[in-house]
């Protein structure tokens, strides 16, 4: 065939766009796996809430996982050329050792899966921690005698414990994407270089303690973290150790930033979200100079505020304006759900300790939203993130950045009497309170004497929970039938003096029905003559009204109450 026909020329454009299409769509594929490939290995953790004014350097965190941004000043600039001579490269400065990236990694090779300790026998320990070497958190927390259905605590009770369905508290959700392990390490900020130490870069060295190891540009070591975790015999407490030690030949400010109580699961029969964020603290040393009483008064928020006050563009939630202005002290810490809490504290327990304050280990705690799921309904939940006081550390010297960590029930006997518990009044985690439109009239102090009572008649009177329920609520309506009898008497009377002057105003109705203002004045003179109050139903309503709070916190004391969880009632009669 002629090359220069018009059938040839045809063919050769179509060859041409076939080929200019085909290395279109090869440039769009290249460039979409490029995008795919950098996002993998981009970030690797989540990155932390930040805040304004002076928040913002204690709660800004970088997203990467082992390294820091370097400073601005590390960035490399161009020396301009001293010749115009075009073969002659421009000098880049080299930037100095200490301003290159510095990186937090294992020795050695990093832990791969962390071990466990505590135990799920009973007689050993209250629970096991399942540890992981992300973050040197906690996986989980699976308590050795609580369970998670009546069945299974049944069970337990008569002597046949199940092997598994011990409750366990875990988190609940993710943060941008990420499984956050219960109060990992985040950040090591060292002189203003944030390290992000919450990825897999920590080795486990002993059964509970990890290392990691901090390098400069130059690969030389500056600084070593070592976390421990030690499960306290016998108790819902263990401590979390934790250390910096400086391996330079210059001092470095240290700050601290780990994740903080995240919240809770959701007990799957909740009619409402209990879920709230508690804070015990102490006055300033003006005010109190022994430093030994623990407030908990007007330190709580509900999950649902906090999450709309993060989302508002608030992430700090200790310590707020006022807290700052009056100089309280942050002793601990906690998240609730309806029966258990997770809260960190001051390290009162360690031998010879009597300080009640949790600084400088946490000094300030700041919040982030992050998705959940509620029986198959994807929820938002919180994740803190609580940051040390900056501390100096001296070459060869270290900083000890201590805590502890209650993790069990809400149980009155347990937070009232063991130590340090009573000495730091974490009794405040627990919170007899119903959200919403009934919060105004649930008393506190109403509350606890009502579960206190409860618990005197199971204990001296009954000795079963069903039984001592019908015992008080009896005792409630008998203190409370004085009152109920009076508004029943008020409203008959209303309602028997109203059916006596019907007639009339049957008449009044009729006379009157084209002028309505004559028709009022002259029932108004009927009532006055009669001696009636149309209104009398109303004053009748008061004592029923005084009775609404007493109820709502019986309520709240029955919804609330860890020692009602689980347990049989009427001798578990109905229960076998």
């Amino acid at each position: 065939m002629n090359s220069n026909s018009p059938a040839s020329r045809k063919q050769s454009v179509f060859n041409v766009r076939r080929f200019l299409l085909t290395a279109a769509l090869i440039s769009v594929v290249a460039g979409i796996a490029g995008i795919i490939i950098t996002g993998r290995n981009g970030g690797s953790g989540p990155v932390a809430a930040t805040t304004t004014g002076a928040d913002a350097s204690t709660n800004a965190v970088a997203p990467s996982t082992a390294a820091t941004i370097a400073p601005q000043s590390a960035q490399a600039t161009a020396t301009p050329p001293t010749t115009t001579t075009p073969a002659t490269a421009p000098a880049v400065a080299k930037p100095a050792a200490d301003e290159l990236a510095w990186i937090a990694a294992a020795p050695g090779s990093p832990t791969e899966k962390a071990t466990s300790i505590g135990s799920l026998d009973p007689k050993v320990a209250q629970f096991q921690l399942q540890l992981t070497a992300r973050g040197a958190g906690i996986s989980e927390i699976t308590f050795s005698d609580l369970w998670g259905t009546a069945r299974d605590a049944a069970s337990a009770r008569a002597g046949s414990p199940p092997a598994e369905g011990q409750y366990v508290l875990t988190a609940p959700g993710k943060l941008q994407g990420f499984t956050v392990p219960l109060l990992s390490a985040r950040v090591l900020d060292v002189d203003g270089r944030q390290i992000r130490i919450d990825g897999n870069v920590w080795r486990e060295t002993a059964p509970g303690t990890f290392v990691t190891e901090i390098s400069d540009g130059t690969g030389a070591l500056q600084l070593r973290a070592t976390r421990r975790w030690v499960v306290e015999p016998g108790s819902y407490d263990l401590r979390c150790e934790q250390r910096v030690e400086n391996l330079s030949s210059t001092p470095h400010a240290i700050r601290w930033i780990q994740f903080g109580p995240t919240n809770l699961a959701r007990d799957p029969n909740d009619s409402v979200d209990p879920r709230r964020f508690q804070s015990g603290y102490l006055m300033s040393k003006e005010r109190d100079p022994s430093q030994q009483t623990v407030i908990v008064h007007d330190a709580t928020i509900d999950q649902s505020k906090l999450v709309t006050q993060v989302e508002g563009g608030d992430v700090v939630v200790w310590p707020n304006e006022r807290q700052t202005q009056e100089r309280y002290g942050l002793s601990w810490f906690g998240a609730t759900n309806r029966y258990f809490a997770l809260a960190v504290h001051a390290p009162y327990a360690a031998p010879g300790s009597t300080v009640k304050t949790i600084a400088p280990a946490i000094a300030s705690v700041a919040a982030q939203v992050g998705d959940g799921v509620h029986q198959g309904t994807p929820e938002k939940v919180i994740f803190t993130t609580c940051s040390s006081d900056a501390i100096t550390i001296a070459p060869g010297a270290n900083a000890t950045f201590d805590i502890g960590v209650f993790a069990g029930p809400l149980e009155r006997s347990l937070l009232t009497t063991m130590q340090p518990y009573a000495a730091l009044n974490m009794q405040g985690l627990i919170l007899y309170l119903m959200s919403g439109c009934c919060s105004f009239c649930t008393f506190a102090w109403l509350a606890d004497f009502l579960v206190w009572f409860l618990a005197f008649l199971h204990h001296y009177v009954v000795f079963d929970w069903g039984l001592a329920i019908i015992a008080l609520v009896v005792v409630v309506r008998g203190l409370l039938h004085p009152l109920t009898r009076r508004s029943q008497i008020s409203m008959q009377r209303v309602t028997k003096q109203m059916a006596s002057i019907k007639p009339e105003i049957d008449l009044l109705q009729k006379r009157y029905k084209e002028d309505p203002k004559k028709l009022q004045e002259e029932t108004i003179r009927l009532y006055r003559e009669k001696g009636v109050n149309p209104l009398g139903c109303a004053g009748g309503m008061v004592p029923t009204f005084l009775q609404m709070p007493i109820w709502i916190a019986l309520y709240a004391v029955l919804y609330f109450a860890f020692e009602l969880r689980q347990q049989p009632a009427f001798f578990g009669i109905f229960q076998k």
